[in-house]
């Protein structure tokens, strides 16, 4: 279920709004387990923890990101 909304989501994001997560998991569980006579009161999305892999992309991602915006900020105004 989790792995449903977070790819709609990019990682920054996905970390910022655990609620939305938990709201979706919410949502799918109480459909799926209401045929089985149980209802889904909350569901506690305590922590988002992506493979070493994916933290490492997007540390990449996010340094990139940063370097465009100094050097981007040091050229002279009529270059920007």
């Amino acid at each position: 279920m989790v792995r449903s909304s977070i790819p709609r989501l990019d990682l920054d994001h996905a970390f910022s709004s655990k609620n939305e997560v938990a709201t979706a998991v919410k949502n799918q569980l109480s459909s799926l387990m209401s045929e089985y006579g149980y209802e889904i009161l909350v569901a506690l999305v305590t922590d988002l923890n992506p493979d070493k892999s994916v933290k490492n992309a997007m540390n990449e991602i996010n340094g990139g990101y940063l370097q465009i915006i100094r050097r981007k900020n040091s050229l002279p105004i009529a270059q920007r």
